[in-house]
């Protein structure tokens, strides 16, 4: 893959369980997901829709929710911002109890 003009993909989604980004990590008959980008399958242009067809069988059985793929580089490292928040375990702003202030004076 390095040094390539080639353009590669990953499949991502979000777990329809527990809201976790995963990602596509096998290609044959059966759906696996992962929360490592690292383990996820790499396509290329030519592959891409063939991954999402095998993607949206998870979505069509409600494991996960609306996978779509996005360009990495040659290390499995997203390209655009939006992916490389959610890799790097996201979102970029607190939440949840972290974004509430606290009630109790200390």
């Amino acid at each position: 893959m390095k040094n390539s003009i080639e353009t590669y993909f990953v499949l991502s989604s979000n777990r329809l369980l527990d809201g976790a980004t995963v990602y596509l990590t096998s290609s044959g008959d059966t759906n696996e997901w992962n929360t490592d980008i690292t383990k996820a399958e790499v396509y290329t242009e030519a592959t891409r829709e063939q991954g999402l067809a095998l993607a949206h069988k998870s979505f069509a059985s409600n494991e996960v929710h609306e996978p779509h793929a996005f360009e990495i580089t040659g290390q499995n490292e997203p390209l655009g911002v939006r992916e490389k928040i959610r890799a790097a375990g996201g979102p970029s702003i607190p939440y949840g109890e972290d974004a509430v202030p606290s009630k109790h004076s200390d």
